[in-house]
């Protein structure tokens, strides 16, 4: 629903049915520094989701000769799993037959923005964002502490606040799936589930209002802090 109003519904519905699959990409034990390579071709500076979505267009950018013979040669030349691409392939053709049969839904068919891409993930996974403590580790909400995955392109590379596609817990709890994004991102996604508290109430004589400091926060993790509001028009109760 939200990829369909940011005009981004053709790569979320790529990337979604990459989610609902193992990780396509393998690594052979005797073939882990070709596979690497390999891999490293479809790697994107800031997001692991965008890497999903150039394997699928390294794949797709010539429509007219694909074929299960060019899939299989793919799968081989960039060590990726063929039954894995298979499931992926079926996935998107089910999800854009059950759109395509609603009304509501608007397809874009041209690139989308890093930012709408991203924004659009957050409505359903605010609460798997986390903000950088030190190196790869991150604070998540709820006072959860986890790591990038180190077999992410975004490992040791991501930015101060991050979003997963989902969480795995070994020996420790790793972010799978990672991408760089705005805290402030976090906010408009989270909505009423994020908690606000203000400090420093203060007269402005300038805009003759009451102004504060403001905090926001999910599930205990600070979003943002220090943005000056009008107190009173922040809630209600500020108006007693």
């Amino acid at each position: 629903i939200e990829a369909s109003a940011r005009n981004c519904l053709d790569d979320i519905v790529i990337i979604a049915s990459a989610l609902a699959i193992q990780d396509p990409r393998t690594r052979p034990s005797d073939k882990e520094n070709e596979a690497d390579n390999a891999h490293k071709s479809f790697s994107h500076p800031h997001s692991d989701f965008f890497a999903l979505l150039n394997i699928w267009n390294t794949l797709h950018h010539d429509a007219s000769s694909f074929s299960l013979n060019r899939l299989k040669k793919f799968c081989k030349d960039y060590y990726l799993s063929f039954q894995r691409m298979r499931e992926w392939l079926d996935l998107h053709e089910q999800l854009m037959r059950i759109l395509s049969q609603k009304g509501a839904f608007s397809f874009n068919g041209a690139k989308s923005s890093y930012d709408d891409i991203h924004k659009s993930l957050l409505s359903g996974f605010f609460r798997q964002c986390a903000r950088r403590k030190k190196g790869a580790l991150y604070q998540t909400g709820g006072n959860r502490e986890i790591m990038v995955f180190p077999g992410s392109h975004q490992f040791l590379k991501s930015g101060d606040w991050i979003l997963a596609g989902f969480l795995m817990e070994t020996n420790r709890l790793y972010a799978m799936t990672v991408a760089t994004i705005e805290p402030e991102w976090i906010e408009k996604a989270a909505g009423r589930y994020c908690s606000y508290s203000w400090t420093n109430l203060r007269w402005q004589k300038k805009t003759g209002n009451a102004v504060a400091d403001e905090t926001v926060s999910l599930d205990g993790l600070p979003l943002i802090t220090g943005r000056t509001v009008n107190f009173g028009k922040r809630n209600r109760k500020n108006r007693r």
